[in-house]
């Protein structure tokens, strides 16, 4: 049951991918991002408010929550802007990110392992573009890949948070909270700039990837929150990172991406992950 349900976890989140980006070309980061996180924290409600979190726990998940709120904006446009095959990959930058941050502020050590899978996850990247080191420059500097990097970066300090305030928290109150605060930012800033007729008309426009981006959202978070009995993060984090292959064949079968030359620079991003987080 538990391979089944990390199974699932895996395919959701590939298809999430594609959702996501059917959901934000052409349209307003903000409103997307908006959709995405209020359709899950309605869902995500009724258990969230039948487990109550101190107050620690829910100031992490706040602080958390707005963090990941810019994050994510960078995501989906990134994810708007170019082929999953090839911008998705950056996002396995976060797990060095965060391995800089643990060893900056914690003193974490730094070892062979890690460092090994720090050079995979570049390679893996520079490889997509099929120009080595030079290409791996040339992806960053493309707007997709800058905020695909800023995305990143931004994930490492809210996984940061989410270690050092989330603790001991019961998860789904945890994470309820946490996409609670980001609907309000988003809705504030949605308030501020006039864009609540662009979120309706958004919604009206492409009701599926809306409820289906939702809807894969609560349902890895969902098997996440299982496994976690089951396997280590260590282990979760790096098999996850096998999604991108699913979204990788997802893209060129609905929008025709490029897929040949892709499929072992994901894979080497996968393995980078998992050594960079081996403990």
């Amino acid at each position: 049951m538990a391979w089944l349900l990390l199974g699932a976890r895996i395919g959701l989140i590939g298809v999430e991918r594609l959702l996501l980006k059917a959901l934000g070309r052409g349209a307003s980061a903000a409103a997307a991002t908006f959709l995405f996180f209020a359709l899950g924290a309605a869902a995500l409600t009724p258990w969230g408010l039948a487990q109550p979190l101190a107050p620690p726990a829910r100031a992490a998940a706040v602080m958390s929550g707005l963090v990941f709120s810019v994050a994510f904006l960078f995501y989906l446009r990134s994810l708007a802007l170019d082929e999953l095959s090839r911008v998705a990959p950056l996002g396995g930058l976060a797990d060095v990110f965060t391995l800089a941050l643990a060893a900056a502020l914690d003193a974490a050590p730094v070892g062979a392992a890690q460092a090994l899978g720090t050079l995979l996850i570049l390679g893996g990247v520079a490889a997509l573009e099929g120009a080595g080191w030079r290409g791996l420059m040339g992806l960053a500097r493309r707007r997709s890949g800058v905020y695909m990097v800023a995305y990143a970066a931004l994930l490492a300090a809210e996984r940061l948070i989410d270690q050092r305030g989330g603790a001991g928290a019961p998860p789904v109150a945890y994470t309820w909270t946490m996409f609670t605060t980001v609907t309000a930012a988003l809705a504030a800033w949605l308030t501020a700039r006039g864009g609540w007729g662009a979120t309706v008309a958004l919604l009206r426009r492409r009701p599926l990837p809306a409820l289906g981006s939702a809807a894969t959202n609560v349902g890895s978070y969902a098997a996440l929150v299982a496994l976690l009995d089951e396997f280590p993060v260590t282990v979760l984090e790096p098999v996850t990172s096998l999604s991108l292959l699913v979204s990788a064949y997802l893209g060129r079968a609905v929008y025709g991406e490029r897929l040949r030359g892709r499929i072992l620079p994901a894979l080497a991003v996968a393995a980078g992950s998992a050594l960079v987080l081996w403990r």
